[in-house]
């Protein structure tokens, strides 16, 4: 009997920056050559796999993040099928599911789901597409209900589908990395797509096992390597884009904090704010924020009464949890404090400072959904905190405007 891979909620804490979010869009349906197609080769074995000419695949798509299960969508097209005359026939998906921390059993599945319109004989209907996705590099392939007679089979209808197991350019520990290929014929109904979420959906195979409490000795140190994220500017048409630069901080294991189990406190990091016109692969420092944060992990009730949702519409952006609140008996938050973002930029003598922020995360089952280990769970809370921050920074306060240096007025 196969069982559903879950793809729980899923997010975290992390230090530095000033804040934004980007939550899912509504599907749209664009033609197939609106986007321009990456100039990387395109393999489906569940990788981010080194290409031929040494360069990484997908390195040059840039995908949509879901803080709600901390996973990452890559969409493209591709010439894959050689027998066939147009410029791209195959649309290609990789999804980076940084939550899901253990491998797929042989029975377990990630689910693909989308719909497309089919025309036969001149009359346009509706097609529900279901495709299982195995470690073994097989698919079923399930349409309006009714199972392909192929089964389970490593190409089903030109599709293929492979899931893999490792590291990824978002994520440096191992987790779930799915790749998908079908027929853009099929994939929107004569030749579009739409590269948005409606593609996904899945059910928790087993019950998670209790949450993971051991902290590592005092004195111990753990890294989180935060990644490279570009956003678009507050306004339109602007002729440039604007980078934070990685950054890898070291964090150091303190004395729990009252009714904890485990606090890390991390070294000062100072985040890059690079900016770039567009056309050009140079790119110059603009701001610099800096800041060190404490991480204290808490597991429930002994967290005590916690503070309410983030709502970065109507004012609620500091003291609040980042993700949904937890609900189960044993579930693991974070608290995630900072003295303050200094932030200075190019050419100001003055020095701009946020003030004290506090951000609570849902950690176990709300951003992984087994049970992890404390750096596992460090890692996937600081590299959330790190891109909700950015992604709310226009919500966040009048710093916003180092995101847009063009503009005349904070």
């Amino acid at each position: 009997m196969n069982k559903k891979f879950s793809l729980h909620n899923a997010l975290l804490p992390i230090l530095l920056l000033v804040l934004m979010v980007v939550l899912p869009f509504p599907i749209n349906l664009p033609k197939a050559n609106a986007a321009p197609a990456s100039s990387h080769c395109h393999v489906t074995d569940g990788t981010f796999t080194t290409c031929p000419d040494g360069s990484v695949e997908w390195s040059d798509v840039t995908p949509r993040f879901f803080a709600a299960t901390n996973s990452y969508l890559y969409a493209d097209q591709a010439k894959l099928n050689s027998s066939l005359s147009a410029l791209f026939d195959t649309f290609v998906l990789m999804y980076d599911e940084c939550n899901r921390t253990v491998p797929l059993a042989s029975d377990e599945y990630f689910l693909v789901h989308f719909n497309t319109v089919e025309v036969t004989n001149g009359v346009a209907s509706l097609v529900s597409y279901v495709v299982h996705i195995f470690s073994d590099h097989t698919i079923i392939f399930i349409e309006n209900g009714v199972e392909n007679p192929a089964g389970r089979a490593a190409v089903v209808e030109g599709q293929q589908g492979a899931a893999g197991f490792g590291t990824s350019p978002n994520c440096n520990f191992n987790h779930l990395i799915v790749e998908y290929q079908v027929p853009l014929s099929a994939a929107g109904g004569g030749g579009t797509y739409s590269p948005d979420p409606l593609f996904w959906s899945s059910d928790a195979p087993l019950p998670p096992p209790p949450p993971t409490q051991s902290c590592p000795a005092v004195g111990n140190t753990l890294s989180v390597n935060l990644p490279q994220v570009s956003v678009t500017p507050s306004i339109s048409l602007k002729p440039y884009s604007i980078t934070y630069d990685s950054l890898t901080l070291t964090f150091t294991v303190g004395s729990p904090a009252a009714n904890g189990f485990c606090s890390l406190t991390s070294n000062t990091g100072v985040l890059n704010v690079l900016i770039s016109p567009f056309g050009s692969s140079s790119r110059t420092v603009i701001a610099t924020s800096t800041a060190t944060a404490t991480v204290d992990f808490f597991t429930l009730p002994s967290a005590g009464t916690l503070p309410p949702s983030c709502s970065f519409s109507s004012g609620v952006t500091n003291g609040c949890f980042l993700n949904p609140p937890p609900t189960g008996a044993n579930d693991i938050v974070v608290r995630w404090s900072t003295p303050g973002f200094t932030i200075r930029i190019d050419n100001l003598p003055a020095t701009f400072d946020t003030g004290p922020r506090t951000y609570w995360v849902n950690v176990n089952p709300g951003l992984v959904s087994t049970a992890s280990s404390v750096s596992i769970m460090l890692d996937l809370a600081e590299s959330f905190i790190h891109r909700t921050l950015i992604d709310n920074l226009p919500a966040i306060s009048r710093l916003a405007w180092f995101q847009d240096p063009l503009q005349t007025s904070s």
